[in-house]
């Protein structure tokens, strides 16, 4: 009897939380919510290897996603770059059209590729670029937060 009212519970809170988040009253997390599409999909031809990058373009960095202004301050003087999103609006934003668009040719992922975004993924990461499509380094680099426990309170 025990077994079965946890996990009514536990449905009922899972019930809960999906439902939220299906409303898109949840903030979306790039770490959390976008990383894992991008990284899952992209980062095989967008991401950090040098070697299999398609496009000159990193879907994992700041510059790669939002584009950068020019010049960084170094010597380079390179110019200004546009990124695939634009903060606040999903159907300006170039990583949006190519994943929905119906051009073969145009379509990410490539067909060859074998990946394939849900619908699912496709509405998260229009509600994340609406919603600002803050980027977040990764978690490794991403100082802790403070977590307000002192170590001075016994374990309960």
């Amino acid at each position: 009897m025990l077994i079965r009212s946890v996990l009514a519970r536990l449905l009922l809170v899972s019930g809960l939380w999906f439902s939220t988040a299906a409303l898109g009253q949840e903030t979306i997390s790039f770490n959390r919510d976008i990383r894992p599409i991008l990284s899952d999909n992209c980062f095989f031809c967008h991401g950090p290897d040098t070697n299999k990058r398609e496009a000159g373009l990193r879907l994992d960095t700041l510059e790669g996603l939002h584009g950068t202004e020019g010049s960084t301050g170094d010597k380079s003087d390179r110019p200004a770059r546009a990124g695939v999103v634009v903060a606040g609006k999903p159907q300006e934003s170039l990583l949006i059209e190519r994943i929905e668009t119906q051009d073969a040719e145009l379509h990410m992922p490539p067909l060859e590729s074998g990946k394939k975004l849900t619908a699912e993924q496709i509405e998260l990461l229009k509600r994340w670029i609406s919603q600002g499509g803050q980027y977040e380094g990764h978690w490794a680099f991403v100082p802790r937060k403070d977590s307000g426990i002192t170590g001075d309170e016994p374990m309960r």
